[in-house]
């Protein structure tokens, strides 16, 4: 296989404070260094935070519930329900690897589900959206992050996916106490 020169980049992974930065060469060409590069859908930066991944993830959210909103503003309840609910994989592709730890980031994405006040068509600001969130029945979406993980977790422990657990993983049976 051949390689384009011009579409490949180098990315130093790191989190040092004083990273060294070594030039790469393909085919004599230098490689471009890049900061940040998007890699099957999920956005990955040079030191490792996945802050600009949520970011991209919640604008792409926002700007799809924007196109919803004027597309179905005269639609019911249940057809808005069902195109809202379309757009979760926005903010949940790949959420076993990059599934925030910071209260900023996971509120951000917690604020994707605000959308349920146009659902509701209700805009009060006396309303309380988590009731509207659990009248559609909707599981927080830090909660979904955190089945993803036991989902992915379960398949790893029973040799469901490629990841081998003899290298990453200590499995200890508990004894029953007699």
């Amino acid at each position: 296989m051949e390689f384009n020169v011009s579409k490949c980049n180098v990315m130093h992974l790191t989190r040092s404070k004083t990273p060294i930065k070594e030039p790469y060469y393909m085919h004599g060409k230098q490689l471009e260094a890049v900061t940040d590069m998007k890699y099957l859908g999920i956005t990955i930066k040079d030191d490792l935070s996945w802050n600009l991944h949520i970011n991209n993830s919640v604008a792409s959210a926002n700007q799809a519930q924007g196109m919803l909103s004027r597309n179905t503003k005269k639609s019911p309840q249940q057809t808005k329900t069902n195109a809202v609910n379309a757009l979760r994989p926005r903010v949940e592709y790949g959420a076993a690897m990059w599934d925030p730890y910071t209260q900023e980031n996971i509120d951000k994405i917690e604020r994707v589900q605000r959308i349920a006040r146009y659902i509701f068509n209700n805009y009060s600001n006396k309303s309380s959206v988590t009731g509207m969130i659990s009248k559609l029945n909707r599981i927080p979406l830090y909660q979904r992050r955190v089945n993803i993980r036991l989902c992915l977790f379960y398949k790893i422990v029973n040799g469901l996916v490629a990841i081998p657990t003899d290298t990453y993983l200590s499995i200890h049976h508990l004894q029953p106490k007699t």
